[in-house]
């Protein structure tokens, strides 16, 4: 039963968590540039270059992305 609670609890969490990151805009400055980032590289497939739009990020630590 306490296992179960648990369960339930944790799943609750994990969806208010992804629901509340899924309406929560980009706050920082350079995290729109991030997302785009991360999203060309998705798109792309290529995972080692990264770019923002025409541009290489090679800047930033990849734990970033």
């Amino acid at each position: 039963m306490a296992s179960r609670n648990y369960l339930f609890l944790f799943l609750f969490s994990l969806l208010m968590t992804i629901s509340g990151l899924a309406a929560m805009p980009p706050l920082d400055r350079d995290e729109p540039r991030f997302v785009q980032a991360t999203k060309q590289m998705a798109e792309t497939g290529d995972y080692v270059d990264i770019r923002f739009q025409e541009r290489s990020r090679y800047q930033k630590p990849i734990g970033i992305y």
